[in-house]
């Protein structure tokens, strides 16, 4: 069963993937949906485990008769799937919150007090300005000192850049695992040593918001000590989820009411994760289970879709990346190589003549969902020399798009090219 969905999610002649079946929007909407890294689709799975809460357990917490211990088991579960997801068993607890913009700047506010004005904090250039200005407002806060980590278009976090900006004076070091406008997948287990052999005291940040959607995530095998990604944008509500190592979380004093235990995840969730939203997140457990013919609440299971998801991507990231390397007037912004190991489906590129604005709308005349902008990574723009005000088109597929999507964007840009 499992080696069917590959197979056929890698046919070029198959119009819709076993997995797009699966999502209400793709089937009924009429829409190619290829602005997934804005926020992906919801399968049926999290829909109905939403709608069942709000049928049958639409309680608070804690409260001793059945609907309200059905809630609180929902919750708890949900903690649980997501810290399997990252691969956080041993290594700490996962925290979850309205977004990962609103958990970096939680988090950054609980980490300033451990700077000091002798301290240096080092951000990517590359990153979403999410992982960039809670830090400069704590390093601000603690008198603390900046360096930016220079970025390249085909080197989204280069080595060279890294080793010129820390010493022992670093106490945090702040990347994403891929960027939202190059797509690159970063090495980020060899950042981190390096990070460690040199800044032994640095805190490590990275933001997988981008990395999320694609490919499996693993914060033990990474050795970071705060990773977070959106489930927005991994067929969940939206929310974001964050990874605190457990020695960081030990120093750490939480924004909750100073009752709450420091150790308790609760301590960093205000008001409470969002019920609602924990059954949606059970969702996208079975959604894996069921398509991918796994036990999702196991990391075997995760590992195991992530490996058949991931695969789903490989045709399509080829067909678009040589379609828009041989464009007439085409630049990528980034790899325009489709090796797995190397990159994922979210990919940038300008034109010669036409405005990503003119673009982008060709699209939706088409009911092609792409988009156009700056996507919030501000500070790649200004160091790639690209334009704030009229930003780049970008197409992020997933992996229940299909090469029949791509066909009919090809279509499109290849008409408004000629033209």
């Amino acid at each position: 069963y499992m080696g069917a969905l590959v197979f056929s999610c890698m046919d070029g002649n198959a119009p819709r993937t076993p997995f797009a079946s699966h999502f209400p929007f793709l089937v009924e909407s009429g829409w190619r949906f290829m602005e997934n890294a804005g926020g992906s689709q919801l399968p049926t799975h999290v829909i109905d485990a939403v709608t069942k809460y709000f049928r049958e357990s639409y309680c608070n917490l804690n409260a001793g008769y059945a609907p309200s211990m059905a809630a609180t088991a929902t919750v708890a579960e949900a903690h649980s799937f997501v810290e399997t997801f990252v691969g956080a068993d041993g290594h700490g607890k996962v925290v979850l919150g309205s977004s990962s913009t609103s958990l970096l700047h939680m988090a950054a506010g609980c980490i300033e007090p451990l700077l000091r004005p002798s301290d240096t904090v080092v951000i990517s250039e590359a990153n979403h300005e999410a992982n960039v200005g809670c830090w400069l407002k704590a390093a601000k806060g603690a008198g603390a000192q900046v360096r930016f980590w220079a970025t390249e278009e085909t080197s989204t976090c280069p080595l060279d850049s890294l080793d010129a900006v820390l010493d022992d004076s670093v106490a945090l070091v702040a990347f994403p695992h891929v960027s939202n406008i190059l797509g690159e997948i970063v090495d980020a287990a060899a950042l981190v040593r390096r990070i460690r052999a040199v800044s032994p005291r640095a805190l490590v940040v990275v933001d997988g918001v981008a990395f999320a959607p694609h490919r499996a995530i693993d914060v033990g095998a990474l050795g970071v000590d705060l990773y977070v990604f959106s489930l927005y944008k991994v067929m969940g509500p939206h929310m974001g989820s964050m990874f605190l190592r457990r020695e960081l979380m030990q120093r750490l004093e939480g924004p909750n009411h100073f009752f709450v235990p420091r150790d308790a995840v609760y301590k960093f969730e205000l008001g409470g994760a969002c019920h609602e939203g924990c059954a949606a997140i059970v969702g996208m457990q079975r959604y894996l289970s069921d398509v991918c013919g796994v036990d999702a609440r196991t990391r075997e299971g995760v590992l195991a879709a992530w490996a058949m998801l991931s695969a789903a991507e490989g045709p399509v990231t080829a067909r678009l990346l040589a379609f828009l390397s041989q464009a007439r007037g085409v630049r990528v912004i980034g790899l325009t190589v489709a090796d797995p190991a190397v990159r994922v489906p979210t990919v940038a590129f300008v034109h010669a003549r036409l405005a990503p604005a003119a673009i982008v709308a060709a699209c939706h005349d088409a009911r092609i969902a792409v988009r156009s902008g700056h996507m919030y990574s501000v500070r790649l723009f200004e160091r790639l020399g690209l334009s704030l005000e009229t930003g780049v088109v970008r197409v992020s597929l997933v992996h229940y798009n299909t090469v029949d999507d791509v066909a009919a964007l090809e279509a499109v840009l290849e008409r408004l090219f000629r033209d």
